[in-house]
């Protein structure tokens, strides 16, 4: 408890310290006004268009729809020009700088279709991004003015890239990162890309829960207006985030780890050579056992809620 108040202290020392910093620079300059400006975009001849990043050099990337609004372009606005990217499918084939772009040496990462059918008929990889009828993706990096390059896979058909973007929960706070990642306690890391595979599709949800009483009523009708508030375009389905760790809890055999040692964070949440501790990092996990306890118990609460 003495260690929050410390920390609690602190961080009202220091908002405090900044709202007289403000206030004094406000009284020096008292004709200051903050403002902005907003710059509409072009488009490659479609009607739809996204900007997903800008970084510190001004380029914007993100994609833009060809005349037609058939596909999606990878795409670059930067010093008064919009730049295609296209795709390594060719003119007919999609491609999205779908993340945050920040680096300064004018380089663009992204995903794309190559026209070439993944033999699995897997479409996890760009069935995030765009619609794809099974065709193998892969991540590319290029110049902001093109020049698309495709990027190696770990030996599978699929893959996309992105530049560095910290993690969330990392952000929060990096230095209690790396104490609990240095203790030697046991520790279980979720990443990312593990726990965004747990989507479900309205139809599912209607399916399963659809008639499960009020809460399953509700918990659907969260999830769409979710979608329909926050989602730039239409989507029928939903990634639950961070469900993972409640399906290792309920059953800890339902994920496949991999032991490695601990590494360290820097201050950007890149990781850094740690301590020899080991932990154990979660590969995969069992999503339809996750799904489907939580679909039963969901149903057997309306039930036991009816008969009551």
């Amino acid at each position: 408890m003495r260690q929050l108040s410390k920390a609690l202290f602190a961080a009202a020392c220091c908002a405090a310290t900044a709202q007289t910093a403000f206030a004094a620079d406000a009284a020096r300059h008292p004709n200051r006004i903050t403002s902005y400006r907003i710059t509409i975009l072009s488009s490659l001849g479609g009607t739809n268009s996204r900007a997903n990043s800008i970084n510190d050099l001004g380029i914007v990337a993100g994609y833009s729809k060809p005349a037609g609004n058939a596909v999606r372009h990878a795409s670059v606005w930067a010093f008064g020009q919009q730049f295609d990217l296209g795709s390594l499918g060719g003119a007919g084939y999609n491609s999205s700088v779908a993340w945050p772009v920040k680096n300064v040496v004018g380089l663009v990462s992204g995903i794309t279709e190559t026209g070439q059918q993944n033999p699995l008929g897997e479409t996890w990889s760009c069935g995030f991004f765009f619609a794809t009828s099974g065709n193998v993706c892969v991540g590319f990096v290029s110049n902001w003015w093109g020049g698309m390059t495709a990027l190696p896979t770990l030996g599978g058909y699929n893959g996309y890239a992105a530049d560095h973007r910290m993690e969330f929960n990392l952000s929060n706070d990096i230095h209690a990162a790396n104490v609990v990642f240095g203790s030697g306690i046991t520790v279980w890391q979720v990443p990312s890309d593990v726990y965004t595979k747990v989507s479900v599709s309205y139809a599912e949800l209607e399916e399963k829960i659809g008639d499960a009483g009020p809460l399953g009523k509700y918990l659907i009708e969260q999830l769409v207006e979710w979608n329909a508030t926050w989602h730039g375009e239409p989507i029928e389905s939903r990634s639950l985030g961070d469900s993972p760790a409640i399906s290792l809890m309920l059953y800890p055999h339902s994920g496949n780890f991999r032991t490695r040692p601990a590494p360290r964070f820097g201050v950007d949440g890149w990781y850094l050579p740690g301590t020899d501790n080991p932990i154990q990092v979660c590969e995969q996990v069992d999503v339809r056992f996750l799904l489907e306890d939580m679909f039963a118990k969901i149903r057997r609460f309306a039930r036991l809620r009816s008969n009551s």
